[in-house]
């Protein structure tokens, strides 16, 4: 009887170990592809603001605005671009930290007329 009971309890601890490496696995995967997903937004919300940008400075440089609306515009843009990147990016790592996994931002340069900024899209860390 004792024999059952130790083989019982060691399928058990097999199982425990076997579901808790497949919920690390489950939870990487989910990170990665929200990740992905986030730095897809990123991208889009980049290019929005790069158009955006560009028909402010033709605008201006055809003389429809003057200067002052010009910069005005193109720092409207780079904040607008900035507050809804790093919402983003926040909403992500915190995603991640809920299933123990770490991710780290690498900076992207971004022109926008006269002002440039840094944005910061995530990957994953595998240590």
């Amino acid at each position: 009887m004792k024999k059952v009971i130790s083989i019982a309890l060691a399928v058990l601890i097999v199982f425990f170990f076997a579901s808790a490496g497949l919920a690390a696995e489950d939870s990487l995967t989910a990170v990665q592809q929200e990740v992905n997903q986030t730095n897809d937004q990123l991208h889009e919300l980049i290019e929005t603001a790069k158009e955006e940008a560009r028909d402010i400075h033709d605008t201006y440089l055809s003389g429809e605005i003057q200067e002052s609306a010009y910069r005005t515009g193109i720092t409207s843009i780079a904040k607008r671009l900035i507050q809804e990147t790093q919402e983003l990016v926040n909403e992500t790592r915190l995603f991640a930290v809920s299933h123990g996994v770490r991710v780290k931002c690498y900076r992207v340069m971004v022109d926008l007329a006269f002002i440039k900024i840094s944005i910061d899209p995530l990957i994953v860390c595998d240590d």
